[in-house]
């Protein structure tokens, strides 16, 4: 990626936010809150939360315009723009908490949730359907808004895995993966039930998932280390799928520790499409920014030095930007 036309990226680290750009870094709010969590949202805007319960609004080149308390320090674990003829933002923290804020988001109301429990929420949006959003309390089990924030009604049926992280394909809105504490699960029927996924039986750990922003939509699941401290001999914390979730295979080690601290985690990840190939950015707690592209022996990197990265959101040109085509995902 070079040019000033290329795709940069906003990294949330555990002392600020930053913005990479062909090869360069610059701050925007170093020295700030760590940042938990990096969404987009309409008219080319992005959030930033952070762990003291803040909301950073960005401009499309990612320049911060407002910052807003929503009223708990705790940190922000979700957020979620909900259209229509009455817009909403929701966002959701560490301890379970729903808050939401009619409008462009300046003041927040607390929101009863279905089960107390001090558990990270989560929010989805459901594709085709602008005023609906699915709520996940890690381990608890997921809810759907039946009328935005007035009240929810169980998503999941009884038998199936209680998960703690959720991802849906970005087209086909019946197809959802889930992350249970050792495998990875798929849904074809709108996360209302789900099946163990192939190639990613019990010892996985996953510990987050992520559908690419670009067609085809490749799958990926990033994985806790197999073991402490890891093995240069163990696959890869990068499993990918080519067939919508139903398979999984790691990517080989050396693909991607050739170019980080095989000591450090993968804490990050986002997509784009760029120059019509599938790029996949990694971002590490060693402070490593890389860059993995599929038909590529091995990962390359991008940026090194910064504080430990928390969350990553790809933002394309300007003068192409489209929110909807831009990955994020926020690792625990």
């Amino acid at each position: 990626m070079s040019g000033a036309g290329a795709t940069a990226l906003l990294v949330g680290t555990r002392a600020g936010l930053y913005r990479w750009q062909a090869g360069a870094v610059s701050p925007l709010d170093a020295g700030g809150e760590p940042v938990t969590l990096l969404a987009s949202l309409p008219g080319g805007g992005s959030g930033a939360g952070t762990a003291a319960g803040e909301l950073l609004q960005l401009g499309p080149d990612g320049a911060l315009q407002r910052r807003v308390a929503t009223g708990v320090r705790e940190a922000v674990t979700a957020l979620l723009h909900l259209a229509g003829p009455a817009p909403a933002l929701l966002v959701g923290t560490e301890r379970g908490r729903l808050l939401g804020s009619r409008g462009p988001g300046r003041s927040f109301e607390a929101i009863p949730v279905p089960v107390a429990a001090e558990a990270p929420l989560r929010l989805f949006a459901v594709p085709g359907r602008p005023g609906s959003a699915l709520l996940l309390l890690a381990g608890q089990g997921v809810w759907r808004a039946a009328d935005r924030w007035g009240s929810f009604e169980p998503w999941l049926d009884g038998g199936s895995p209680k998960p703690h992280e959720l991802a849906v394909h970005p087209v086909e809105g019946e197809l959802w993966l889930a992350a249970a504490d050792d495998r990875v699960l798929r849904s074809t029927d709108g996360a209302r039930s789900f099946r163990a996924a192939a190639g990613t039986g019990a010892g996985l750990r996953p510990r987050a998932l992520h559908f690419s922003a670009a067609p085809p939509h490749h799958a990926f699941v990033v994985t806790w280390p197999r073991r402490e401290p890891p093995d240069p001999v163990d696959p890869s914390p990068l499993c990918t799928s080519r067939d919508g979730g139903q398979t999984f295979h790691a990517i080989p080690s050396h693909r991607i520790d050739r170019a980080r601290d095989p000591s450090g985690e993968i804490s990050a990840i986002t997509s784009w499409r760029e120059r019509g190939a599938e790029v996949i950015a990694l971002g590490t707690d060693r402070g490593e920014l890389l860059e993995w592209r599929g038909g590529e022996r091995r990962a390359t990197l991008l940026a090194d030095g910064l504080p430990p990265i928390g969350a990553l959101l790809a933002l394309p040109a300007p003068s192409a930007h489209d929110p909807s085509t831009s990955g994020v995902l926020l690792l625990p």
